[in-house]
């Protein structure tokens, strides 16, 4: 079972109509003054030559395969650093690139570029440049051609995440190609192994001594497209990742017998319960009769557990199917993928998993092979989520809806360390399409993106202390 906790639990935090994080961005919206919110986005607009040259960028580092697990054999991983560490010397002011391998062959770039006042606490750009594997014979056209077809660029990691690393680098380039000078240094650092956990990219990056001598204040990393057209998505915080196995025992026999407490039987009670709570989150997340709080609840709100494994059975060699059917197994395994809200604590997890287990409780081996916590909720008045939130509304003219990550990032390695870290993907009127076949990003999309970070990093960069101010305060 995981650790208890000293905290009080907050009561009936699973069956919460509405959830404590939906009811705090309803708060927050209503106190919010969005008057000064301009009309239109300042970020459309025609295509124009520069733009052209950032997509052709972004479709080279699309063509290199940096796929988990078979970047540091196959040399992707090296080839994407290089070109990488490239980009980013071509940047006007740009000092200290430079390739750290915690893990031999899983290169993180790193890169600054320096303030007018470097004793204020930094922001860091970080994102992950590996992408998940394919299945080539549900694509359209090769997965690693970054193929133009309708203003639309198809590839693994059109969207997840190599749109966001070239959001960086072509925005920090225009942005110095300006001669602007920003007050606060800006750090980058470019990941491996995201798609696999982070263990050996942002993990070891965000425990490292290089980590700790750039004075980070604020994080940047990857979020989500926004299906409307009419809303980016910032992620303040992540559900924590918990991935669980029950082993349960029981008696065995011949199958001809009614056996009693056999582990089979065990095993369809607690997965009608494992079930029964998964209804139940549905239904929470679906349910709108809990007033305004309803329109903002998401998928990041609620609790998710999907069974990802069930393994039971006496294996043979002399049956078709492999097993001896004619014999009660004395073990069966369940598996199970759990993503926890923010408002559920360790406490309230284990109350959950004591429910499932019930009567066999102490009969049921719990093993975790992911076992996270999330840490405290971000206050709603954090100086740098209203200026982050602020300056995409009021700069680039887009509405900035605030949510729970539903899955896990690397973002949580720096709230771990006590950082305000926002997940953004400034895609909208975009198909969420991370992991899938045929996933795309529209040049519109691409370069719009570009023009977001161009706008919204000199904005935060040029902010002054706020160890002590409750509102941002622009200098």
């Amino acid at each position: 079972m995981p650790p208890t906790s000293n905290q009080n639990a907050e009561e009936a935090a699973v069956d919460s109509a509405c959830g404590c994080e939906a009811k705090r961005r309803r708060k927050s919206d209503d106190e919010q003054d969005t008057s000064s919110r301009v009309a239109a986005s300042a970020v459309s607009g025609p295509l124009t030559e520069e733009d052209r040259d950032c997509i052709d960028r972004f479709r080279q580092l699309v063509r290199i395969p940096t796929i988990s697990g078979e970047g540091v054999t196959s040399g992707s991983y090296a080839k994407c650093a290089e070109l990488l560490q490239k980009w980013l010397g071509e940047i006007t002011g740009v000092t200290n690139i430079r390739a750290v391998e915690y893990v031999t062959g899983k290169p993180v770039i790193l890169a600054t570029f320096p303030g007018t006042d470097p004793a204020l606490s930094t922001i860091l750009l970080n994102n992950h440049y590996d992408v998940v594997p394919v299945f080539r014979e549900h694509w359209k056209s090769d997965p690693f051609e970054a193929v133009i077809e309708d203003g639309k660029i198809y590839g693994r990691g059109t969207q997840d995440m190599k749109c966001v690393l070239t959001g960086y680098i072509e925005g920090l380039r225009r942005i110095f190609a300006q001669g602007q000078q920003l007050r606060r240094t800006i750090h980058i650092s470019l990941v491996p192994d995201e798609e696999v956990g982070g263990a050996d990219g942002a993990m070891k990056f965000a425990e490292s001594p290089e980590f700790t001598d750039l004075n980070v204040g604020m994080v940047l990393d990857e979020g989500l497209a926004n299906p409307s057209s009419e809303k980016y998505t910032v992620f303040y915080g992540e559900r924590a990742t918990n991935w669980v196995a029950f082993r349960v025992k029981g008696n065995t026999g011949h199958g001809s017998r009614f056996i009693d407490n056999t582990a089979v039987e065990k095993l369809v009670t607690i997965l009608s319960r494992i079930y029964a709570v998964r209804a139940e989150q549905r239904k929470i997340l679906d349910d709108s009769s809990c007033g305004p709080a309803a329109a903002a609840k998401t998928l990041g709100d609620v609790l998710t557990v999907n069974v990802t494994a069930l393994q039971t059975g006496v294996p043979s060699n002399s049956t078709k199917s492999g097993f001896a059917l004619n014999v009660i197994p004395s073990e069966a395994l369940v598996g199970v993928d759990i993503r926890v809200p923010l408002h559920i604590d360790r406490a309230q997890l284990k109350n959950i998993f004591d429910g499932w287990l019930g009567e066999y409780k102490d009969e049921v081996e719990v093993e975790f092979d992911n076992f996270a916590e999330h840490p405290p909720p971000l206050s709603m008045s954090n100086p740098w989520l209203l200026a982050f939130q602020r300056s995409i509304e009021r700069e680039v003219g887009v509405e900035a809806t605030l949510e729970i990550f539903p899955s896990g990032t690397d973002s949580r390695y720096f709230r771990a360390k006590g950082l305000p870290c926002f997940g953004f993907s400034p895609m909208r009127n975009t198909p969420i399409l991370l992991h899938d076949h045929n996933e795309f990003i529209t040049e519109e999309a691409l370069v719009e993106g570009i023009r977001v970070y161009a706008k919204v990093l000199p904005i935060l960069a040029d902010m002054g202390p706020m160890e002590f101010c409750e509102e941002p305060h622009y200098s």
